[in-house]
């Protein structure tokens, strides 16, 4: 039947109230209300039983039952999910925060350097570590830098301005199925901050005969400001692999290997030919971009390639440096701001019918050793009809070696030879009436060469100026045409007025300096080319007075200076608006000596950087032709038909061997012999067949960079594509020797610090003298010589002025706890270059919790890190009071190992922590222990590993009163001086001072814990142990146990 009213009328009350009942008291208050016996509902409706007809009190019966049951079940299940959510006796509320262990973390830069070493570990690398600071020879001379060599502007160096005595390192090398050992080597004398870890290649193949296997990594330092994309101090790894056989397909696959295991297998690389002094071929190596998968990005400039790194086939001449025969071993090394030339296409279509498309032209040089710094399309807005409306300049970069690329037609032949096409040169000939006077028509002047015409020259010094030419032309100076400032322009050159642009325009085209006279201020109608004399002085042409030395090169009158020669003319000889006859200066002058004055003058300009570099020596006369028909040309003027021409010292092309043999032996593939010579006429090189095995090949003058045979073949690897190359892998025909073992002790050390908490820093070997010197002894500071600014002054005498700059760096940016450390080098003049671990902590010594607890941190607590870098290092180390001016007094002390100093702790002092930009009220706990120090000090043989101990300790607790200035390292050392071998530990518990202690006095609490190796301690001999130590403490120290 139906739900009786009244049964319905009590389910809906209760089903109002249920949801609200959420505590035990609810929970009963709601069965009290429906099920209680005396008065609940159900009983109420009971009671009504007998007022029912007989036939429903059965239908009626089993309703109230029914609801009854379902009241009884929901209340159990919800009394039951209570008690579930209840807490235990004793219980926690799972779901708060837990207590956060401090972590660590290693620098990204060391991630990635520990991620190549074990990538080049696992291929069969030894790995070494070297010196920061370098001397010359290392650095630079044996990897073919010779003093003022041109590849030195690459890393502006900075030099010390005395030597100091630099780092040691050391190797291991496997003879004759025997580890043998080279005893460590220091440098004696350094006098710069190495620029490359190659120098470590020098000093490592000085010492051991070929094979080598080895990789370099370190910190590099290079003269550039520090900004978003440049820094004076980075982390570099070169790699070195010399052997028979070796050749640059190795190199390719090796590299492929490193790029993949770095960054993944889809990781594809390509070479591009480039140039370092110490190798040859080069290469640039791109990796694809990983943000677009080589689709081409803002990251990768929209090449879908990114420049990562540097390398290339050791060069002969670094090989004969440390006594290594180039013609049996080869061998790939791994090295870790070239000029520029902005070309416009247009231009190049002068001297070359290349119908590709600038982009395409961009894309080709990139891969044939010129890289691609930009690209800008021109949309020409000049009226003038012989100006190409749409054009595009390349900015290509030249490398240092490339004088002769350093113009238009330099370049126009490297794209002829890169896209097979003939090149177009300037000829002597006549205008013809319907020729363009646009500049494209490559004309020469026709100039007869004569002993002496108008003007007369003399050459004093023939090493310094091999050839000199001069030519008078009459001229009307105003401005030149339209086409001609346009291209100027767009190459980056100022107009100022056509002859001067002229001068120009040829410096560009040609890439030979020129320079032009006003023939009225010139003395006795003379050049002179001599050397400056002793006090000699003249104001160049913007606008400074230059003080000349006896060793510079000048061009003169019959009486004072009109030029330093290749670098810039003087004022005194200036063209200007009412010139009428000029002298134009075409010359070729010794490359050193124009860098030397360069560099004194502190001068640089587009002519003193390629004079630098070297010239074509042939090239003078015919830039002297073009200039004077360019003249013509645009109505400027007209030559005197005649040129003085001083070449007392005739230069003749080189001829070197090329064996075919030797192209396959270097690159690790075969050239076909059609490409080879197709690719070498081209480029301007003359190839006569000698013998089966090769050619004669004459190089042209202007290629002052081929002197060996291997040039030559990198000529030839350049236009044949490196893409081409197969990837091979260089032989492992030796057992690896170990690493530098102090690579592996800084390993650990890193692994100890961050688990500790504390995580790595890497900060700058220079600071300002100020935040050095509170570190450093007085005269003891080592100053660079040409510092980038006051703030990077001086070598850092400790790690620790840039590890708390770094801990203020951090508070600045709302981090108030901080744990920081870094392992690096220090210097100073008398102990030189040192390796150390520093640390700083300020802040809390645990991390904050909601249960309360947390403390600042004290001096304790850095102890406690100095104990366990210790153990890292495998020393008991003990500290003792030591005043620094920079610590707080009482809260310093030296760290020592076996009695001898290896370092200091403590809390810096408020004027060092305010001095660096912390607030002074901050607590900053440093240390610094010196790992050179440290290692000669530890255990020399393996660690052994012992068993767990059998038998059971004993322990026993002793509680003294001594006097308050005894130090606990005294009383442990009498504790165990006067027990027996069991001792096996004495440790602190408590130390108290206060209420029941006499003044001066201080309650010490020593916790001693004994075990015997052999057997179980008895009572008895421990009872007699403690008796020994205590009469001991009372007999040394006037003790008195508690």
């Amino acid at each position: 039947m139906p739900d009786n009213p009244a049964i319905q009328g009590v389910r809906e009350a209760f089903l109002a109230q249920f949801p609200a009942a959420s505590s035990d008291q609810a929970l009963k208050a709601l069965h009290d209300a429906f099920l209680s016996r005396k008065s609940g509902q159900l009983t109420a409706l009971m009671k009504t039983l007998s007022t029912l007809a007989p036939e429903e009190r059965r239908d009626f019966g089993q309703a109230v039952n029914t609801l009854k049951t379902e009241i009884e079940t929901a209340i159990d299940e919800k009394r039951a999910a209570l008690e579930a959510t209840r807490q235990p006796s004793g219980g926690v509320d799972v779901t708060l925060p837990g207590r956060t262990l401090p972590m660590g973390r290693i620098h990204p830069l060391m991630r990635v350097r520990r991620d190549v070493e074990d990538i080049f570990t696992h291929m069969g690398y030894e790995i070494l570590e070297g010196p920061e600071v370098e001397d010359d020879f290392h650095n630079f001379e044996a990897l073919n830098m010779p003093p003022d060599h041109p590849a030195r502007d690459m890393q502006d160096t900075l030099y010390l301005d005395a030597p100091v005595a630099g780092g040691t390192w050391g190797a291991h090398r496997f003879e004759g199925g025997q580890r043998g050992t080279v005893p460590e080597a220091q440098v004696r004398a350094a006098t710069l901050l190495r620029t490359h870890t190659s120098a470590m290649q020098i000093r490592y193949m000085k010492t051991f005969p070929p094979p080598v296997r080895i990789i370099v990594p370190g910190r590099v330092y290079r003269r550039d400001n520090l900004d978003l994309s440049h820094t004076p101090m980075f982390q570099q790894f070169e790699g070195l692999v010399v052997g028979e056989g070796i050749t640059l397909a190795d190199l390719k696959g090796t590299l492929e290997a490193v790029m993949q295991a770095l960054f993944g297998r889809d990781a594809k690389i390509r070479l591009r030919p480039s140039f370092f002094p110490y190798t040859e071929p080069s290469a640039e190596v791109d990796v694809s971009c990983r943000a677009c998968g080589g689709a081409g990005c803002g990251t990768c400039k929209h090449t879908g390639w990114l420049e990562i790194l540097g390398s290339g086939m050791v060069h002969p001449a670094v090989f004969e440096a440390v006594g290594y025969d180039p013609e049996k071993y080869t061998g790939p090394a791994l090295p870790g701001a070239v000029p520029r030339m902005r070309v416009l296409v247009s231009w190049l279509r002068d001297f070359v019918d290349v119908t590709a498309s600038p982009d395409e032209i961009a894309k080709t040089m990139s891969v044939r050793g010129f890289a691609v710094e930009g690209l800008e399309h021109i949309d020409w807005s000049s009226p003038e009809s012989n100006i190409a409306k749409a054009d595009a300049v390349i900015d290509f970069e030249v490398t240092g070696n490339r004088p002769d690329c350093m113009s238009v037609m330099g370049m126009a032949r490297e794209i002829a030879t890169a896209f097979n096409l003939p090149m177009r040169r300037p000829v002597a000939r006549g205008k013809s009436s319907g020729e363009e006077e646009d500049g494209s028509s490559l004309r020469l002047a026709s100039l007869k060469a004569v002993e002496k015409s108008d003007i007369d020259v003399i050459i004093e010094n023939g090493d310094l100026c091999p050839r000199y030419a001069g030519a008078v032309a009459d001229v009307t100076v105003g401005p030149s045409p339209g086409w001609m400032q346009a291209r100027l322009q767009a190459s980056g050159v100022r107009p100022i007025s056509n002859i001067v642009d002229v001068t120009n325009y040829v410096l560009l085209e040609m890439g030979q300096p020129m320079h032009a006279f006003d023939f009225s201020k010139l003395e006795g109608a003379q050049i002179r080319v001599r050397t400056a004399a002793s006090g000699e002085s003249m104001t160049t042409l913007d606008g400074e007075k230059r003080e000349l030395t006896d060793d510079m090169l000048v061009i003169a009158d019959a009486q004072r200076p009109v030029a330093v020669a290749g670098v810039m003319g003087g004022a005194t000889s200036e063209v200007a608006d009412g010139t009428t006859v000029i002298v134009l200066e075409s010359a070729c002058f010794n490359p050193l000596s124009v860098r030397r004055t360069s560099r004194k003058l502190m001068l640089k300009t587009e002519a003193s950087m390629r004079f630098e570099r070297g010239l074509d020596p042939r090239l003078p006369v015919t830039a002297m032709e073009r200039a004077c028909a360019l003249l013509e040309t645009i109505g400027a003027g007209k030559a005197r038909a005649t040129v003085v021409d001083r070449y007392p010292q005739r230069i003749e092309p080189r001829t070197l061997k090329l064996r075919r043999s030797k192209i396959s032996g270097l690159l690790g593939t075969s050239v076909p012999e059609g490409d080879v010579k197709r690719i070498l006429e081209s480029l301007g090189f003359t190839l006569r067949e000698a013998t089966e095995s090769g050619w004669d090949v004459t190089v042209p003058t202007r290629r002052v960079d081929v002197t060996r045979e291997v040039d030559l073949i990198e000529e030839v690897a350049r236009h044949y594509g490196f893409d081409k190359l197969p990837s091979t892998f260089p032989a492992l025909t030796f057992a690896p020797p170990p690493n530098d073992p102090r690579i592996g002790r800084a390993r650990h050390l890193r692994t100890v610090m961050t688990a500790a908490g504390f995580s790595e820093a890497m900060t700058f070997g220079f600071v300002a003298s100020a935040a050095a010197a509170p570190f450093a002894s007085e005269g003891e500071l080592a100053p660079i010589a040409n510092p980038l600014s006051e703030n990077f002054a001086v070598l850092r005498p400790s790690a620790l002025p840039s590890l708390v700059d770094a801990v203020a760096h951090n508070r600045r940016r709302e981090q108030r706890d901080v744990r920081l450390f870094e392992v690096g080098n220090r210097f100073t003049r008398s102990t030189g270059e040192r390796r150390s671990i520093a640390c700083a902590w300020t802040g809390a010594a645990s991390l904050e919790h909601w249960s309360g607890g947390a403390r600042d941190v004290d001096f304790f607590d850095m102890k406690g890190i100095v104990e366990r870098v210790g153990e890292a290092l495998r020393l008991e180390v003990t500290t003792d009071t030591r005043r620094e001016n920079w610590l707080v007094p009482g809260r310093s002390a030296a760290v020592l190992a076996r009695g001898e100093r290896i370092g200091v702790m403590g809390q810096l002092t408020p004027a060092i922590v305010e001095a660096h930009g912390l607030p002074a009220n901050d607590a900053v706990y440093v240390a610094e222990i010196d790992l050179d120090a440290a290692e000669n000090l530890a255990p020399k043989e393996d660690m052994r590993i012992e068993a767990l101990p059998r038998y059971p300790s004993v322990t026993r607790d002793i509680s003294i009163l001594i006097d308050a200035a005894l130090s606990a390292d005294a009383v442990r050392a009498t504790a165990r001086g006067a027990a027996p071998p069991t001792l096996v530990q004495v440790r602190e518990f408590d130390r108290y001072q206060g209420k029941g202690i006499p003044e001066g006095k201080v309650s010490l609490s020593l916790r001693l814990t004994f075990r015997a190796s052999d057997r179980t301690l008895t009572d008895a001999e421990v009872h007699s142990a403690m008796e020994a130590i205590v009469a001991a403490l009372i007999e040394r120290h006037g003790a008195v146990q508690r």
